[in-house]
């Protein structure tokens, strides 16, 4: 796989043994006539990872696809890692919430986590 497209985003990561782990985001691109995709790559600490995340009908869809499975890769990588200060395994790359599931089971569950981040944020502040 050829690099395509400039950089856009980059990201570094530690791990607990304070190697370097380097993600990097490449612009999307046009792959075919009405299709899109965004590359990344994540390198360091014996990782070596590069993705074509294609089949996204616009710019948009293509780079969080490629957003998604940076993520996806990370979690799966067993390699204990940080982004700055966090706690080990917080990438600083949220989950996203489904939402092909329509917009009632994608409301419910924004409602689902809201609550539960108001319950923590209440026992951690107070408030």
């Amino acid at each position: 796989m050829t690099q395509q497209g400039s950089v856009i985003a980059t990201r570094v990561l530690t791990t607990d043994t304070e190697e370097v782990v380097s993600v990097t985001i490449f612009a999307p691109r046009k792959s075919g006539e009405e299709e899109w995709s965004c590359e990344f790559a994540i390198a360091g600490a014996g990782l070596d990872i590069r993705r074509d995340c294609s089949g996204s009908s616009d710019a948009l869809a293509a780079l969080l696809l490629s957003i998604h499975g940076v993520r996806a890769h990370l979690e799966s990588a067993r390699v204990g890692l940080r982004w700055e200060d966090g706690d080990l395994g917080d990438f600083g790359i949220p989950r996203p919430i489904p939402t092909s599931y329509g917009p009632a089971v994608e409301a419910r569950l924004i409602k689902v986590v809201n609550d539960e981040v108001a319950r923590l944020s209440a026992i951690k502040w107070g408030k």
